[in-house]
């Protein structure tokens, strides 16, 4: 079906024409404060409206200038004026019907052949003589239409033909919106037909509610199962809650007709159709069980917290989330890693197990990052510090490291705590199977956060050292750059007992280089295309986004291809087959986030975006 192009319905045809009303009136005088405010935000949303307001205010500004920059009339406009009144009237004085009609009565009172004329044959020859001369004037100002001045296509309330749509594989976009009773709905768009370029005039992409939500707090980080049965919410701490990951079924419910809050009849907690999921009493799959896990206990432990939702699993609290929280692509698993909200220690590698009760830690280290799913291998990374005190940075997360912990590695703060931190670390990357917690290091050095495409072909990486955040709660890149490599490895790991070496090979190319505080780095499905996200600054509400077109055969970038190159986003895209999706950052053009979308057929591209929102989240 075909949802982007079709006109807005929550807005009624009163709306656009109270919108005219003001800024019509706005044109001349002040309009009251209410009724500006009004404005501002039906214009805000109302892409229509605000086109047609542009062109208003560009027709009254062209109109302005025409004081000061008079249209110059013809240099010989006098003589040929003199000599027409000359002919008038030296024919009048040979008793000639003179051609102007206006002088008619005065030469009947001042003599000549039409004084011996009736006043009724005089009323009757003028009748003659206008329609006559009405019909020689319409048949000389008959134009033909394609010779239509272009001017006129710029009038005062013309309407700008809409851009040409452009058919592109079709793609669904996902993504969460607040509602007004504090909950949230899940928000659905199916995109078939975009606008190619960035012209003016594209209507918003059309969208339909596919249920509402309860998230149990406000959301800083969100993830979707490849079922898309279930939803990981990461919450910040506030308002008296921890810091928790909660999973939580997607109910399934009638799609809804507008934005608007829910009914009165409906509660703000749906009842999933599914049965909700059991209250988990085994024992986390990884091993050991009996591993302490002090920082992801699903009891709360101050008063007033949001309750989780009904049907939920909280699967970690008091953690603070570094990166996302990725699902594996048989939706069995559940990797991110996390640092307590203490600051006790630094981040560590967790796994949840679709089912299970809580999510655990597979490191000790506290210098360990998740990267990126390959196949059912998770990719990771490590800091190893050169520093001699620091003797548990270059531990290896390894099932042992959990049966006993190093004294050191408990004890031991973030190297940023420590009097003389250090100036930079080593990464290291490693393959990690989830069901054995089997370790394969990649042979390459200094290799940071690693990103494989599905094929195993490509993997993207930061190439260099890295050095602690400015909270000292972790690492960011340092000296080096991104690079896009061939990859020598596969995503399995053989059951064998020497497991080969999985690294990056081949002639790097250069996509990004410092200063770079953090990246993101995700292939579509064919690993085709590659969308980046850099963040130059840690302090900096946005990064850039672009989308750049690989070849996997010799592992470069089509230069000659750029469809989109560092547009301004939020963290968090989703790309899949056919379509990139991301949320714009508050505040630009007066607007608030949109989700935008980038679609595609083969090389040709184009755009739509949603009505702008607050607070939206795309479902990746």
């Amino acid at each position: 079906m075909t949802l982007p192009f079709r006109r807005r319905h929550h807005d009624a045809e009163g709306s656009h024409d109270r919108a005219r009303a003001l800024w019509s009136v706005a044109m001349l005088e002040p309009i009251e404060p209410t009724d500006d405010e009004w404005l501002q935000r039906h214009l805000d949303a109302c892409a229509e409206c605000r086109l047609d307001h542009e062109r208003y205010v560009a027709d009254r500004e062209l109109l302005r200038s025409l004081r000061s920059d008079l249209p110059q009339p013809p240099r010989d406009l006098w003589a040929r004026t003199a000599a027409e009144l000359e002919r008038e009237s030296a024919r009048a004085a040979r008793g000639g019907l003179p051609s102007a009609l206006p002088g008619l009565p005065a030469l009947a009172r001042a003599g000549g052949p039409f004084r011996r004329v009736p006043v009724g044959a005089a009323s009757g020859l003028l009748v003659v003589l206008v329609v006559v001369a009405a019909a020689l004037v319409s048949r000389q100002n008959v134009i033909p239409p394609l010779e239509t001045p272009p001017a006129s296509e710029v009038a005062v309330g013309s309407v700008e033909p809409a851009p040409t749509q452009l058919l592109v594989t079709a793609a669904d976009v996902f993504w969460l919106r607040p509602r007004l009773d504090g909950s949230y709905e899940v928000v659905s768009a199916a995109v078939d037909q975009v606008c190619p370029g960035e012209r003016a005039g594209c209507p918003e992409l059309e969208q339909s509610v596919e249920a509402p939500i309860n998230l149990g707090g406000r959301p800083i980080g969100v993830a979707v199962s490849p079922t898309r049965d279930e939803i990981v919410v990461v919450s910040a701490s506030e308002q008296g809650q921890s810091a928790r990951i909660v999973v939580i079924p997607v109910p399934r419910a009638t799609p809804a007709a507008s934005p608007t809050p829910v009914a009165p009849e409906s509660p703000p907690t749906d009842q999933p159709t599914e049965p909700p999921t059991p209250e988990p009493t085994s024992t986390p799959v990884v091993s050991p069980s009996e591993a302490p896990t002090p920082i992801v206990t699903p009891a709360p432990t101050e008063p007033g917290p949001e309750p989780t939702p009904e049907g939920a699993i909280e699967i970690a609290s008091g953690i603070v989330v570094v990166g996302d929280a990725v699902y594996s692509p048989n939706g069995e698993w559940l990797a991110f890693s996390a640092y307590p909200s203490d600051l006790s220690t630094g981040p560590d590698l967790y796994l949840w197990r679709a089912g299970t009760s809580t999510a655990v830690p597979v490191s000790s280290d506290h210098h360990t990052y998740f990267s990126s799913w390959l196949g059912d291998q998770v990719l990771a990374s490590r800091v190893e510090v050169e520093a001699p005190e620091d003797v548990a940075a270059s531990a290896e997360p390894t099932a042992a490291a959990l049966d006993e912990p190093s004294p050191a590695s408990s004890a031991d703060p973030l190297p940023s705590a420590s009097p003389e931190p250090p100036v930079e670390g080593r990464p290291m990357s490693f393959l990690l199977d989830p069901e054995t917690l089997a370790i394969t290091d990649l042979a390459e050095p200094d290799v940071w956060l690693p990103v494989v495409d599905p094929a195993g072909r490509l993997v993207v990486y930061w190439s260099g050292s890295v050095t602690p955040t400015s909270d000292g709660t972790g690492w960011q890149p340092a000296v080096g750059k991104i690079l896009l490599g061939r990859w020598s490895g596969l995503g399995a790991v053989p059951a064998e007992s020497e497991a080969p070496t999985a690294e990056p090979s081949g002639e790097p190319v250069v996509l990004a280089e410092a200063p770079i505080a953090a990246f993101d780095a995700r292939f579509d499905p064919d690993g085709l295309y590659l969308g980046l996200w850099t963040l130059e600054q840690t302090a900096d509400d946005h990064g850039r986004l672009q989308l750049l077109v690989v070849d996997p055969e010799s592992g470069t970038v089509d230069e000659t291809v750029q469809p989109l190159q560092g547009v301004p986003a939020l963290r968090g895209f989703s790309i899949k087959e056919g379509r990139l999706a991301w949320v714009t950052p508050p505040g630009q053009d007066g607007r608030q986030s949109s989700v935008a979308v980038l679609a595609w057929k083969g090389h040709e591209f184009g755009h739509v975006e949603t009505i702008p929102a607050p607070e939206l989240r795309v479902l990746r």
